[in-house]
């Protein structure tokens, strides 16, 4: 079998490990640890990607990682799902052109936040909440193709779901994950180079 797809046998598996994991603690927790369970996923997903290397115990790491951020998380997502939520509901009562396009702003640049801070918090230390949103922000806004790309896998498996069946989720999950963090690597690979000079 070549290397290179030996590697990504390796990695799928992986991947597909740590998905479970994820979901698991996800709907046990009835969603409250989706944000924690996220963060130690991207955090093994990285340390896979960079040094191709499977953690020693995967579980035992996968548990040590969802304490990490554990208070950030929880309270980032249950801020940002309330707030997208909030701005879906005010959709449709609006009934100027303007105010709905403006709010499907708000909500892209929340939710663009939202899927950028899980890898951030598995990467870099962030103790205050308002730094994290302004890394978030700033980042997201920052390298413009990334978002787009992330947001259309999402967008993707969402029409996979509606188009064939909401099963396909647990097919696609994976990949996405998986996809999602190399995107994520190459461009926070580079603020990881500036904190170590810093």
């Amino acid at each position: 079998m070549k290397p290179r797809l030996k590697q990504y046998l390796h990695h799928s598996l992986i991947t597909l490990e740590l998905t479970l994991m994820w979901a698991l603690v996800s709907l046990l927790s009835l969603g409250l640890l989706l944000g924690p369970a996220t963060v130690a996923l991207y955090h093994i997903l990285f340390h896979l990607i960079h040094s191709n290397k499977r953690p020693d115990n995967l579980v035992l790491r996968f548990k040590k990682s969802l304490t990490m951020s554990l208070p950030q998380s929880v309270i980032f997502t249950l801020l940002s799902l309330g707030l997208m939520l909030l701005l879906y509901a005010v959709i449709f009562q609006i009934e100027t052109t303007f105010l709905i396009i403006l709010i499907y702003f708000i909500f892209l640049e929340i939710l663009l936040m939202l899927l950028f801070s899980f890898p951030i918090m598995a990467l870099f230390k962030h103790d205050k909440m308002r730094i994290l949103l302004r890394t978030s922000f700033l980042i997201a806004n920052m390298h413009g193709l990334t978002s787009i790309l992330v947001v259309l896998l999402l967008v993707i498996m969402g029409l996979l779901a509606w188009a064939i069946h909401p099963l396909i989720i647990a097919i696609y999950l994976p990949l996405y994950f998986y996809l999602s963090t190399a995107l994520y690597k190459r461009v926070l690979i580079q603020y990881i180079a500036k904190e170590k000079k810093s």
